[in-house]
């Protein structure tokens, strides 16, 4: 079993160099290894500038994995958009068809196609004008939708 003592190690001008470690095994006192702060304060640095290293490694390596959440939120949300601004266009052609074909073959009244203009129209085209907005404010990064 070995005992390491610290003893106070002094210079020629008498200033204190710090602790002597030594193992009271050896032959001669004092011949142990010294330890000084000089050295720890360099390994210490070191251990810092890897340990800050570390740090802005895990901090990109974060900021990636969130730029890319972020931006598969965003492809997610135009595609939606495509969907509902595609299911308005074709409700809005479907319209557009029935009427045309129904006041061509005289299939119902002029009034009933004239109400069903001012009921759907307006609406379906108020929607896909609401959703290409949409589609201009996500894309610049302005705020979510």
């Amino acid at each position: 079993m070995t005992d390491i003592t610290t003893q106070s190690g002094r210079g020629e001008d008498g200033e204190s160099e710090g602790p002597v470690w030594s193992d009271p095994s050896d032959a001669v006192a004092g011949a142990g290894e010294t330890w000084s702060d000089g050295d720890t304060a360099a390994a210490d640095r070191e251990l810092i500038d890897t340990h800050t290293l570390f740090k802005l490694q895990t901090e990109r390596a974060e900021l990636a994995a969130a730029r890319k959440a972020q931006g598969e939120t965003r492809r997610h949300n135009m595609r939606m958009q495509v969907r509902v601004l595609s299911g308005v266009g074709l409700v809005f052609a479907f319209t557009l068809v029935l009427l045309a074909i129904g006041l061509w073959r005289d299939l119902f009244p002029l009034e009933f196609a004239t109400e069903l203009m001012r009921m759907v129209i307006p609406t379906v085209l108020g929607a896909g004008l609401t959703i290409v907005g949409v589609f201009f404010r996500s894309n610049s990064g302005g705020g979510e939708a």
